[in-house]
């Protein structure tokens, strides 16, 4: 038995497709579209360009239907914590980005409901102040959550796009602080005590978990015709505060003869850690991106103090497995100098500037201000090799800065 299936892998700085061929003990895969995933800065903040996002998703998808005209199946993950609000089936607005200001002050309201060591004995996360509930407490001080009837995490808000059902993923709900670490449930009890309304909680689903075929509409634009079948409905909308039950029959009366789109670990490091080629359970990994993370998989949670003050987290992993890690700056310091740079000198040589390595000290990377962020090379020095100036025109480049200034 084989198949062909399409992934769709959505980063914090790129997105892109990639195919892949299963068969008896094979598995091959190749790229077919990549696309930047580029924030815009607006008056109100920083936000996701989720539509361009969207569009390069169905395109990508279009190029691999051209390819695999047989495509079983299509899955999608991304980075974590970042949402829609939704009404009636519609974005109230345009997705923050995490590393947009406006949490800062929702943090202190937060924790004033409850506390850090509380908190962590409920969700099992390290402090990041752009986790989803201090998102989410700022949007209720703001007055915009109460018009919301559900929120979407990015790839569930893609997956109700392609297929019109509605669900939120266990592994990346996990990262939102309001899944229960124990029981992998939403937890009703601290939502209530973060004054957040539990009717915006989509269902949860299972890793695994069949979401249905495209809409109608996006069958024909990703080129496969009639496909898919019709819909009556715009799918399901589960506002409980229960898991999924396994693998889950569309609603609306869909019965579609093209891909289906599943649900799997949507979380980008939840899926990198599954396809970890171990042999045994005693394993460390470093799934580097734009962040990095550094970690173990474990059969239950760690919630001690010391896991707390050190900031480690505990974040759910395909089939009920926790992913225990620390955050720590990936490659987003370098992607944004080269991005901020390439507005005047489009001719940045990576080879030349990485090579050869030299030791040089920098602030904590992952301090506040590294974390919000700028694309303004301006306080973390990096020293480049005498060689670099060839490829910055004559620019005094031997001590270049990776980070904005505070």
């Amino acid at each position: 038995m084989s198949a062909t299936v399409a992934a769709v892998d959505l980063g914090a700085t790129s997105g892109r497709v990639i195919l892949g061929h299963v068969s008896h003990n094979e598995l091959s895969i190749r790229p077919v579209a990549r696309f930047p995933n580029l924030p815009v800065r607006t008056i109100d903040g920083l936000h996701w360009n989720i539509l361009e996002l969207y569009r390069n998703v169905v395109a990508g998808l279009a190029h691999a239907v051209r390819e695999e005209p047989a495509l079983s199946s299509v899955a999608v993950d991304s980075w974590a914590v970042d949402y829609a609000l939704m009404r009636g089936g519609r974005m109230l607005g345009t997705p923050y980005h995490y590393r947009d200001t406006r949490s800062e002050n929702a943090v202190v309201a937060a924790h004033a409901l409850v506390g850090p060591a509380e908190l962590y004995s409920h969700n099992g996360l390290q402090h990041l102040p752009f986790n989803t509930l201090f998102q989410l407490t700022s949007d209720r001080l703001a007055g915009t959550l109460e018009l919301a009837d559900e929120f979407l995490l990015i790839p569930d808000l893609i997956n109700y796009w392609l297929t019109g059902e509605r669900a939120a993923e266990r592994t990346n709900a996990s990262t939102t602080g309001l899944v229960n670490v124990a029981t992998g449930q939403w937890d009703t009890d601290l939502i209530s005590a973060l004054q957040l309304p539990r009717s915006v909680f989509p269902e949860l689903v299972g890793a695994g978990t069949t979401l249905g075929g495209f809409l109608p509409e996006v069958a024909a634009e990703i080129g496969l015709g009639g496909a898919s079948g019709t819909r009556s409905a715009h799918g399901h909308n589960s506002t409980g505060a229960g898991p999924g039950t396994g693998p889950r029959r569309t609603t609306g009366g869909l019965a579609h003869r093209g891909p289906t789109v599943m649900a799997i670990g949507s979380h980008d490091t939840a899926s990198a850690v599954v396809a970890i080629p171990a042999t045994t359970d005693d394993f460390a990994y470093i799934s580097c991106g734009t962040w990095g993370l550094v970690g173990v998989e474990l059969a239950s949670p760690v919630l001690s103090e010391a896991g707390r003050l050190a900031n480690f987290t505990n974040e759910g992993g395909v089939d009920g497995r926790v992913r225990f890690l620390h955050n720590v700056m990936g490659l987003w310091l370098l992607s944004e100098s080269v991005r901020t740079w390439e507005r005047t000198e489009p001719a940045i040589h990576l080879p030349t500037l990485l090579w050869p390595p030299r030791t040089f000290a920098l602030p904590c990377p992952c301090s506040t201000r590294t974390i919000r962020g700028s694309s303004r090379p301006a306080t973390c020095p990096l020293v480049l090799p005498s060689g670099a100036r060839s490829t910055t025109r004559g620019r005094r480049a031997r001590r270049r800065s990776m980070c904005g200034a505070s």
